[in-house]
């Protein structure tokens, strides 16, 4: 999956030959879209919204020119290349309170793809957002979610955690630990929004003879936009990442460039178009904090702005090359490959805000929380009797679930799917293979706002775990209900977790195990798990205990 490290074969003379005219075509494509975005929000007359809120340093922006400029040269030599970007965040990138397409990501997608397309480069966006999403364990299971082969991937969870620099760490380490090594796009939950009541006659009037008299301080749509995204202040204003906490010093090698709308000063155009009444309005109404479809489309145009002249620069070097034939497109492949290798090639920092969460090697994470790219919990169970696989109650009917052949019509992706036990069920086995002595780190999903309701246990309370050191990584049939209940095994006491602040999370941890292959035991424990008295069913409610992440 590295662009730095695949097999290729020699590109046909037909496509080195056609390599001007494609980098002519993208040129073309670049500088037209570049000027439908500035058209479309009135960039004369509101120049800092597109100015101040993105900060790219010139170390992140020349990582990220890098790995343009070796995907357009893969093109000829891979049918496989792309260049791939993949979300991640809450219900916001998510899209919830709209249709999945006016979500952010989508419309990034729908800005570039045909300039991707000019170049022979594949452009894959994945939305891999979910909604009341904790960062712990999510930012531990990046691989798992946005993909190993991703070239950038972005984090939005400022609204759920990003008060501290913890779980925010833990994400830059797992995005280092990637054979991609991603660049890193980290985007703020908020915006500034207002309802439509917010805008009356008088507001709008008054408002638009404010803006009339304003004189922008800007030096144009031509003007040296890669210096315009290192003077940005966004990166330092986000307290987590800034002067305070010094990530962003500490992880700039990791290509960070930070989007934080606050910064676009919006709020001072409140209600003048293309600010309109309706800006902060999704499509199906909802909670504040959502973006409306205007929001959506803005953010994504604000960070394709940018990412237009990233591919601009990687377009210009790629035809300064001059390449003419095998050998100089196989010495200026090599010669981009070598550039992005030293550019990455840093070594890892010690955690400084994350010691407790953050693993010691490269994480390994298994969930049945969608949307996943790889890693499916089911892949390393091996018995689950009496155990169900269900939708976590909460979200149970908040999601489309289609019949054969029934259209979506919301299409979102995320989806809390566990393995739930009630005092019924029987034994959960799963496989983990820790690659140095670890802890393995067993989650359950986060609840609702007011947290769990009686009948949902959590884990150190509803379950008990066992271990089987050293054991032979035994697959159904091989192994009889008999054979797996006269396994000699030992048990694990589950400690809840926090992270540096004292911030508990959802997952709880063994205590470490040795390197190698194991077997873990998950049974319910009856004398906490039964029914729950409810007015509505005589019969009462049965407990339930949720699994949903393993983690070593």
């Amino acid at each position: 999956a590295n662009a730095a490290s695949r097999t290729l074969v020699d590109p046909p003379d037909a496509w080195i030959s056609g390599l001007g005219s494609r980098l002519e075509r993208a040129s073309e494509l670049l500088h037209r879209r570049h000027n439908e975005i500035l058209d479309e929000w009135d960039y004369e007359t509101f120049p800092e919204v597109f100015e101040k809120p993105l900060a790219i340093p010139p170390s992140s922006w020349e990582i990220v020119v890098a790995k343009l400029r070796v995907e357009i040269l893969l093109a000829g030599a891979d049918p496989s290349a792309a260049f791939v970007v993949s979300f991640t965040g809450s219900s916001v990138t998510s899209g919830h309170d709209n249709v999945f397409h006016h979500a952010y990501p989508s419309v990034f997608n729908d800005t570039l793809r045909d300039i991707f397309d000019s170049l022979g480069v594949t452009f894959v966006t994945r939305n891999q957002a979910l909604g009341n999403n904790p960062c712990v364990p999510y930012d531990l299971c990046l691989p798992t979610h946005a993909g190993q082969d991703a070239d950038v991937v972005s984090w939005e969870q400022s609204m759920n955690c990003g008060r501290g620099a913890s779980p925010v760490e833990a994400f830059l380490r797992s995005a280092y630990y990637m054979p991609s090594q991603p660049a890193v796009f980290m985007t703020m939950s908020g915006q500034p929004s207002w309802k439509p009541d917010k805008c009356t006659e008088k507001d709008v009037e008054d408002r638009k003879a404010k803006v009339a008299n304003r004189k922008p301080k800007t030096t144009g749509r031509t003007q040296d936009w890669k210096q315009t995204a290192a003077d940005s202040g966004s990166l330092m204003s986000v307290h987590f990442l800034g002067p305070r906490a010094k990530l962003a010093e500490i992880y700039e090698f990791l290509g960070l460039h930070v989007l934080n709308l606050f910064d676009s000063k919006i709020s001072d155009y409140m209600c003048v178009p293309p600010f309109d009444k309706d800006f902060s309005m999704p499509d199906f109404g909802g909670v504040r904090h959502h973006p409306g479809v205007k929001q959506h489309r803005l953010r994504a145009h604000v960070q394709s702005v940018y990412y237009i002249q990233m591919i601009q620069q990687a377009v210009d070097e790629v035809k300064a090359l001059g390449i003419s034939n095998l050998e100089s497109f196989q010495a200026a492949l090599e010669d981009a490959r070598n550039k992005l290798r030293q550019l990455q090639k840093v070594k890892l920092p010690k955690p400084q805000y994350c010691g407790k969460i953050c693993p010691e090697a490269p994480p390994t994470c298994y969930t049945k929380h969608a949307p996943i790219v790889e890693r499916h919990l089911e892949e390393i169970v091996r018995v689950s009797t009496g155990w169900k696989s269900m939708l976590f109650p909460a979200d149970a009917g908040k999601v489309e679930m289609l019949a054969p052949g029934q259209v979506c019509t919301r299409c979102h992706l995320d989806r809390k799917w566990t393995y739930a036990a009630d005092d019924e069920s029987g034994l959960l086995a799963l496989v983990v293979k820790p690659t140095i002595e670890h802890p393995v780190f067993l989650c359950e999903p986060s609840g609702t706002i007011s947290g769990y309701k009686k009948e949902w246990k959590h884990m150190n309370h509803g379950l008990e775990v066992f271990v089987q050191l050293n054991a032979p990584d035994w697959k159904r049939p091989s192994a009889t209900m008999e054979d797996v209940a006269a396994a000699p095994r030992e048990r694990l006491q589950l400690e809840d977790t926090r992270d540096d602040a004292g911030t508990p999370t959802t997952c709880f941890k063994t205590k470490p195990l040795p390197k190698g292959t194991h077997v873990i035991y998950i049974k319910p424990n009856t004398e906490t798990l039964g029914k729950q008295p409810d007015s509505r069913n005589r019969k009462g409610v049965k407990d339930l205990a949720f699994l949903s992440h393993v983690i070593w």
